[in-house]
């Protein structure tokens, strides 16, 4: 009774999946299971053979000069100078000519010989003379698809430097172009980060060019579809063969002799709350000179200045020049770490153009200023000054009493260091609140004079 049971699912299993499948033929969801199959040859007709390919060049488009330290777009212009040199006629289409003419003196009575033409035949002709005109017409579209052979497809550009000083950003070192046809030209462009330091002098860099061409065009036989062993559900006529190529293209840039400065020295730190000197040594490394050069400083709070232009004149390569800036550190928000200082310059060329350097850091350390008027040192003086005044009186009594005595003078003197001094480790013992009455009642108390 199971294995009935079972054998009764299975059949409905198998005729759901067979329903689905005939549904699936009847709809176009079947549809992407073709695009893919392969191009039977028995299906498709060669009637032209093309001849030329593209011819792939770059040049650079504006200015091919740059500036050490300079953050430049290259553009690129990449031109296909590619020609279409012949289209050669492949076998079948002299043959369908030929058949056309005959065909055509056959009716027409052209022939040498004249032909009675029954009403039968003439259809017959008709029938052959339209699958001609069709054969004639996918000949000539061949023909315009074979002339597109010399256009350069699905574009891969990437540019490489030969230098880790010029730098290419990984991001943005490949462009993609779907298409160049013959005779035009497409622009694309690159980000190129200069290194200061490069040497001035002339760069090749490689351009790298990979892109498909058509490299034969197969025509579908006579259009009709319906008949072909492949079944194709595109609306297409013809199917196309492509070939693959790669070139290296040399892009040739300059750099030119430039300054460049770097911050080599600073002198001096800055203190809260004060204004402080601080000497910065500027140097130029570069390989040409810079006129009428002056440097500037950008702040920020806490930080602030007077002036923050300095000038620093002609500077030759490999000369440094120092200048002082006057910086105030405001007390209320200074941090006692190393402060990090804008600096730029502005200079003029060789070529009177005003120039601005890239940008350096200035780093001079924060120390905190000491503040002797806090209440705790306050307090303290005024202690100070009371023990003073306590031990002054208590000397002018002493010294009232033992006037006329001998060695008085000397016992004066020396009076205060006897009851102040064996007391002061006890006075940094004694908490800072508790300071003031205690220690006013040591010195009181004094100590025990000797007795002579």
């Amino acid at each position: 009774m199971k294995s009935d049971t079972l054998l009764y699912h299975l059949k409905k299993c198998a005729v759901a999946v067979l329903v689905l499948l005939i549904f699936m033929s009847c709809t176009g969801l079947a549809s992407a299971a073709y695009d893919y199959l392969p191009v039977v040859g028995s299906d498709t007709e060669d009637y032209y053979r093309g001849y030329g390919e593209p011819e792939l060049h770059g040049y650079l488009a504006g200015n091919y000069e740059f500036s050490k330290g300079e953050n430049a777009t290259l553009r690129i212009a990449l031109a296909n100078n590619g020609t279409l040199e012949k289209i050669v006629v492949r076998k079948g289409v002299g043959d369908i000519s030929d058949k056309l003419n005959y065909k055509t003196a056959l009716v027409d009575g052209s022939a040498d010989k004249a032909v009675v033409v029954t009403a039968e035949e003439l259809l017959e002709y008709q029938a052959e003379m339209n699958d001609l005109n069709a054969l004639v017409n996918l000949s000539m579209k061949e023909m315009s698809y074979e002339a597109d052979r010399v256009n350069a497809l699905s574009i891969y550009a990437e540019l490489v430097s030969p230098t880790t000083l010029i730098e290419i950003p990984s991001d943005a070192e490949i462009c993609y172009v779907s298409s160049v046809p013959m005779g035009s030209l497409s622009v694309i462009s690159f980000p190129v980060n200069i290194d200061k330091k490069i040497p001035a002098g002339n760069y090749t860099l490689n351009l790298v060019v990979d892109y498909q061409f058509i490299n034969n065009v197969l025509m579908y036989k006579a259009g009709n579809k319906t008949e072909l062993t492949t079944t194709f559900l595109t609306d297409a006529d013809h199917t196309v063969e492509y070939a693959d190529r790669s070139v290296i293209i040399p892009i040739e840039i300059r750099i030119k002799e430039s300054p460049v400065f770097e911050v080599t020295n600073v002198d001096g730190n800055l203190v809260s709350g004060k204004t402080s000197r601080i000497d910065v040594t500027y140097s130029n490394t570069g390989d040409a000179v810079a006129h009428d050069a002056e440097a500037k400083i950008s702040l920020m709070n806490p930080l602030s200045s007077d002036s923050v232009r300095a000038y620093l004149g002609d500077v030759a390569p490999g000369e440094s020049v120092t200048v002082s800036y006057n910086i105030t550190a405001d007390k209320s928000s200074s941090i006692e770490k190393t402060y990090g200082i804008s600096s730029d310059i502005r200079y003029y060329d060789d070529n009177g153009d005003l120039k601005m350097s890239s940008s350096m850091r200035v780093n001079p350390e924060m120390t905190l200023g000491k503040d002797y008027f806090t209440p705790k040192n306050v307090v303290l003086v005024l202690a100070a000054f009371c023990i003073l005044y306590i031990a002054v009186v208590g000397i002018k009594k002493a010294a009232g009493r033992k006037k006329g005595r001998s060695g008085g003078k000397k016992e004066q003197r020396s009076f205060f260091l006897m009851c102040f001094i064996p007391h002061l480790h006890k006075i940094r013992q004694i908490r800072f609140s508790d300071r003031i009455i205690p220690l006013i009642y040591i010195a009181c108390r004094g100590r025990k004079r000797p007795q002579y």
